[in-house]
């Protein structure tokens, strides 16, 4: 099943930011002393005086705890795939079982439990989307800084407020990409200034260019968002 799986360029796409995001937690943890788990504005949400936000709170904290613990384990529960990651995953196991009898009702079963529980606003990301959508409320960049945020939060964070997707934020944190992480943070609407900093917490040695305090927010966006230009052919 696992060959089959990984024949799947969506899925493996996602599974692989899930691995940086677990390699950039340990890294941070090391470098920069952040908790894996409760992060400052982790720990400020759970003793919120709004019951919503605290209630948020509890349950991304219980599934990040559950997150690293897979992670550790080298493991990834079905349940938290994004609905359409989930179809494919499903839809493998579905077919492969077919060709053994004896596995297809045990499969079916498996299959008939999973799609009745999946609650996408219910896994780890569509909870850390919640909670900063209800501490948004309050004003400011919720989660656009990672000492403060936390890995998870703050990938959520980026993602959401520059409209790039959470994989793609993930691939830019790796030093190669450090340009379009900036982009990204001023697509989020941060100033030059937060950006430099932000940059500097993954890597202090990266040195940006000058021009991108030049590019605004919608600038930024429109270039994350252009298809890469193809490469002329060296003669």
């Amino acid at each position: 099943m696992g060959h089959a799986l990984l024949d799947n360029t969506a899925l493996v796409t996602h599974l692989h930011a899930l691995t940086l995001e677990w390699q950039l937690t340990e890294r941070l943890q090391g470098r920069l002393g952040l908790d894996p788990v409760a992060s400052p504005l982790l720990q400020r949400a759970l003793v919120s005086t709004q019951p919503l936000a605290r209630s948020e709170a509890a349950a991304f904290l219980s599934t990040q705890v559950r997150w690293c613990h897979a992670q550790r384990g080298m493991g990834l529960p079905l349940a938290e795939l994004p609905a359409e990651l989930l179809d494919i995953a499903l839809y493998t196991l579905r077919t492969l079982a077919g060709f053994e009898p004896a596995l297809a009702e045990r499969a079916g079963v498996v299959e008939d439990e999973l799609r009745r529980s999946h609650d996408e606003a219910s896994t780890r990301i569509g909870l850390a989307t919640k909670l900063l959508a209800t501490l948004s409320q309050e004003g400011g960049h919720q989660g656009l800084s990672i000492s403060d945020a936390g890995v998870p939060l703050f990938l959520t964070a980026v993602a959401t407020a520059s409209n790039q997707s959470r994989d793609s934020v993930l691939r830019y944190t790796h030093r190669s990409q450090a340009v379009r992480l900036a982009l990204a943070f001023r697509a989020a609407g941060l100033d030059d200034r937060e950006v430099r900093a932000q940059v500097a917490a993954f890597d202090p040695s990266c040195a940006l260019p000058d021009g991108l305090a030049q590019i605004d927010a919608v600038e930024a966006a429109a270039i994350l968002s252009a298809p890469p230009q193809p490469r002329p052919y060296a003669l």
